[in-house]
């Protein structure tokens, strides 16, 4: 009976997951980490080494792309075009698999803490199957959040392991309001060799997803608020890991520098800060409309005057459970794992991700573990039949969510309409939907959805290549010169902009300019044969053919 519900917990998730074995590859980022990343055309020894000798994307997580390398070997093989080709389903099905280990983990960690089987099912349940969990799960370049988040609850499960050593938390019986600090006696040998292998699960969640800098910060507040050790204690033992954190953020800091553009004034990201993590509140209460993007920006936030008010949600929540902590103990540091998870990701620093929206589903993963501990804390209290009802209806209405959000995420058509739904505003779910009508050959429609990733965001460079295009496939050379040349004026030296460029000067006889375009083009990138063919064109139009047969042969 004592891993029942672990069990039953785990058939339910797989059920709902296992959809993801059917989906596709998206044109968000699948394209750069997957079919696209050089570490993995093909997985070589060599290749192998570089993931761990340097940054890939502005990303280092060794861990999670050596996690890739293996599955791109052992599942893929070279297609007819040359690319070392890999099934979605090879990484989709890995995803779920790694979810599934850490609902067990989550499990294991909320027994360790409530001694109540029941109490730590109900807390992995909410854990694994909330709808903010799909987008980790679903997406199938998300393995970084859920390896990160796997090692990171590893950690934390064998640092209570090795604080309590398998004794009642804190000295005193599952549910009691006791908040006297416990002995906490000094580790033995035992103690000390979980501890050592905790930190090494932590090094591995940070080395999985830079974020997880933020576990021992949540460390500290189980270790203090539910073990009830003296903060002294805590943070002899917290310390270390949070210089190895403050050495990996450094690291982290100097490979992916944040744009210029998402800098604000410190007080200003405050308000960014309070508005994300009320956001986060939010859909956890009511997960209904989730998407990839939700276009809430540092400028759309301290551009309207809530973004100055929502703050006080989650600050309200936080002096609420500081006064309710006598009589529930459970309340504050589930709210504060929330809060500490999420915290290199409400916009304190900024990142990249910003410049379409601060908060982001994927990255609640490890953060939804803190509800799960509240809940099953509450859960303690419910007696009976009537009396636990309520909350696994509650559960079941959030799984079968989850299953609908989880079909949204089948293909690139249903996943940016779906954006597109809750988000009418997203610039990037325009332009990719614009490109998935142009792979259809539907080039009106493509056209539409280009143009108005255009008017949201009159900068967005990819958008202006891809309506030039699309302008030039449809018959209209002029209209397409004019999106390609504001897109080289975002975006300098684009190969596909001088590529269609020098194509537009071919048609019109404007040999010179042809050739100075396709120059460059094939500069840019110099295994594109359309450019190469295209170069070898306005050569010979020039006489040139000596060049024109360099070219084709793959010469100078």
């Amino acid at each position: 009976m004592r891993y029942l519900p672990l069990l039953l917990v785990l058939a339910l998730s797989a059920l709902v997951f296992a959809q993801v074995a059917g989906h596709d590859f998206l044109s968000w980022d699948d394209d750069v980490f997957f079919y696209q990343n050089p570490n993995l055309q093909p997985p070589t020894a060599a290749s192998l080494r570089a993931v761990w000798t340097g940054p890939y994307a502005h990303l280092y997580a060794p861990v999670t792309y050596t996690a890739w390398w293996l599955l791109a070997r052992a599942g893929g093989a070279t297609a007819a075009n040359g690319l070392w080709a890999v099934p979605p389903a090879v990484y989709h099905v890995a995803n779920l698999v790694v979810h599934l280990a850490t609902i067990a983990l989550a499990y294991l960690l909320l027994l360790m803490l409530t001694r109540s089987p029941w109490a730590a099912g109900v807390g992995a349940m909410l854990f694994g199957l909330h709808p903010l969990q799909v987008e980790a799960v679903a997406w199938g370049s998300e393995l970084k959040d859920l390896l990160g988040g796997c090692f990171g609850l590893l950690a934390l499960l064998l640092y209570v392991r090795a604080r309590t050593g398998g004794t009642p938390v804190g000295g005193v019986p599952v549910g009691c309001a006791d908040t006297s600090p416990s002995s906490s006696p000094p580790w033995t040998s035992s103690g000390a060799a979980t501890y050592a292998l905790a930190t090494l699960a932590f090094v591995l969640a940070v080395l999985s997803k830079p974020n997880l800098v933020a576990v021992p910060l949540v460390a500290l507040a189980v270790d203090w608020l539910l073990l009830r050790t003296p903060p002294r204690r805590v943070l002899v033992r917290v310390v270390p890991w949070l210089a190895l954190a403050a050495v990996h953020a450094f690291l982290t800091r100097a490979v992916q520098p944040p744009s210029p553009l998402l800098t604000l004034p410190l007080w200003l990201r405050l308000f960014v800060a309070g508005d994300a993590l009320a956001f986060y509140l939010a859909k956890l209460v009511w997960p209904l409309k989730l998407a990839a993007d939700y276009g809430r920006t540092p400028q759309a936030v301290i551009g309207h005057w809530w973004g100055y008010a929502t703050w006080l949600a989650p600050a309200a929540l936080l002096v609420l459970a500081v006064v309710l902590r006598r009589r529930s103990r459970w309340a504050l540091p589930g709210l504060l794992w929330f809060g500490f998870a999420l915290l290199p990701v409400l916009g304190l620093l900024p990142f990249d991700f910003q410049q379409y929206s601060t908060p982001a589903d994927h990255y609640a993963y490890l953060a939804m573990c803190g509800p799960a501990l509240a809940l099953a804390g509450l859960a303690l209290h419910l007696r009976g039949f009537y009396g636990r009802l309520p909350v696994l209806v509650l559960l079941a209405l959030l799984a079968a969510q989850s299953g609908l959000q989880t079909m949204t995420w089948q293909t690139n058509d249903t996943f940016w309409r779906h954006t597109l739904e809750v988000n009418p505003r997203s610039y990037l779910a325009h332009n990719n939907l614009g490109a998935v009508y142009l792979l259809a050959g539907r080039l009106p429609l493509a056209a539409r959805e280009f143009r108005a990733a255009i008017e949201l965001q009159p900068t967005d460079a990819d958008a202006l290549v891809n309506l030039g295009m699309v302008l030039l496939r449809m018959g209209q050379p002029q209209e397409a010169r004019d999106a390609l040349e504001r897109g080289l004026q975002v975006r300098p030296g684009d190969p596909k902009a001088h590529l269609m460029l020098g194509m537009i000067a071919l048609q019109a006889h404007d040999y010179p300019t042809a050739l100075e375009h396709l120059q460059t083009a094939v500069a840019a990138d110099p295994q594109n044969p359309a450019a190469r063919a295209e170069l070898a064109r306005a050569l010979r139009a020039l006489g040139r053919d000596d060049e024109a047969q360099s070219v084709l042969g793959g010469g100078p």
